[in-house]
């Protein structure tokens, strides 16, 4: 009886444990944790949407952009590395997305890394660069 305790013990200690896991595999940090659920796999799910292999994205330092919006509008930052059809990778590069509720409104990504791309993400409080030289 006590070893179906102890099997009890650690299936729930187990299942526990899972409920805090990474939600998904091509997020590369712990960035996610203070963004909800529902947003993180539809932000992981829009950028690889639009990657040429969708499993080759790599998604970092999400977060809340710094242009604070009321609820439930939400513009949230990144920065994403995916392969190119070549097979190389890109190197990362900012992306946001901005959620009305829970629809997606906008998808941005600095692919190329252009100055239109920049002034846009700078202007929805994703990247900064004042004070940088360059």
């Amino acid at each position: 009886m006590s070893s179906i305790k102890a099997l009890f013990g650690m299936a729930l200690g187990v299942s526990l444990c899972a409920c805090s896991s990474k939600p998904d595999e091509r997020i590369v940090d712990d960035s996610w944790q203070n963004i909800p659920a529902a947003h993180v796999k539809e932000l992981v799910d829009l950028v690889a949407d639009r990657s040429f292999d969708p499993m080759s994205v790599r998604i970092r330092k999400l977060g809340l952009s710094s242009n604070k919006l009321p609820p439930p509008r939400a513009i949230y930052c990144g920065d994403v590395n995916m392969k190119a059809r070549a097979g190389g990778y890109t190197g990362f590069a900012p992306f946001s997305v901005e959620f009305d509720g829970n629809k997606k409104v906008t998808f941005i990504f600095d692919e190329q890394r252009s100055s239109a791309s920049k002034e846009f993400l700078e202007a929805v409080g994703c990247i900064s660069t004042r004070g940088n030289a360059g």
